[in-house]
């Protein structure tokens, strides 16, 4: 429909290609994943499909797409998939909880569902805008400072 939110790359592939892809999650194949979160003001989409930039959000909802679109995974694969096996691929040290230390995390109610509405990004393409997720994310702690979702 050459709808330019819709403009990412990789490409959008087909039904067969997305269910070849789920099956890897759930088989272990894939053991990475990875949001590619690119979000581009509207202005930078309001253009011919041609000269549109690829990209959309994606950072904040990837863990509760997987949790909706997966719901045969657990969460601990779930949350290994995001961040443990993405740190043990690119060799980095394992992320810890220690008294004293700086914390960087994110907080999540996993059996919560809840409404994509607008995005916190400088992007209005999301692609699960009005649509119900599970897996609510409900905040994040970096260093001293805690951010939470209303």
């Amino acid at each position: 429909h050459y709808d330019t939110n819709l403009k990412v790359n990789p490409p959008l592939r087909l039904k067969k290609d997305q269910e070849a892809l789920r099956e890897a999650v759930i088989d272990g194949t894939v053991d990475c994943l990875a949001s590619h979160h690119l979000p581009h003001n509207t202005d930078y989409k309001l253009v011919e499909f041609e000269y549109a930039k690829n990209g959309m959000t994606g950072l904040e909802t990837s863990y509760a797409t997987l949790r909706t679109c997966l719901p045969e995974i657990s969460t601990d694969r779930t949350v290994a998939l995001l961040s443990i096996h993405p740190r043990l691929i690119f060799n980095l040290a394992p992320l810890t909880l220690k008294t004293g230390e700086q914390a960087s995390l994110t907080i999540f109610m996993p059996d919560e569902k809840w409404m994509v509405g607008p995005s916190r990004s400088k992007s209005s393409n999301h692609p699960f805008k009005g649509k119900e997720l599970m897996g609510k994310p409900f905040g994040i702690i970096n260093g001293q400072r805690v951010f939470l979702n209303e």
